[in-house]
């Protein structure tokens, strides 16, 4: 569980997040869910993704059960796009969530976009797409 691993009893969960050790227990429980408010709140703190929170562990895919005869070729686009993306080096694009910094590179079939929002934490993504 997400928040024992980062030492938080379920009081101190409560008291950052505005709510009741009671409304907290539940969540873990699973009677009830937190409303979205609470999930951006939670993933802000643990820094994680809102669609990690509400995912079972078994619904997460991982796309690369299948061996990729061009994972070099994949390695190598993707060191290319930190090079031209890094820092705001370059390639900023239109912003896909709200005060977020966008880079998005492209060549050849790979596409890599990279998304990112700084504040009183850091929060970011990165994907690569193939055609």
């Amino acid at each position: 569980m997400i928040r024992k691993n980062k030492g938080l009893t379920q009081e101190e969960l409560a008291e950052r997040l505005s709510v009741s050790r009671q409304a907290v227990a539940k969540w873990e429980s699973g009677q009830v869910y937190p409303e979205i408010a609470n999930l951006i709140q939670i993933s802000n703190l643990f820094n994680v993704t809102v669609d990690y929170l509400v995912r079972d562990q078994e619904c997460v895919i991982n796309c690369a059960d299948e061996p990729n005869e061009n994972i070099e070729q994949l390695i190598a686009f993707r060191l290319e796009a930190n090079v031209n993306t890094y820092a705001a080096y370059a390639n900023e694009t239109e912003s896909t969530r709200l005060d977020s910094h966008d880079f998005t590179y492209s060549n050849g079939s790979y596409t890599y976009h990279d998304t990112y929002i700084v504040g009183e934490q850091f929060a970011g993504e990165e994907a690569i797409w193939y055609e």
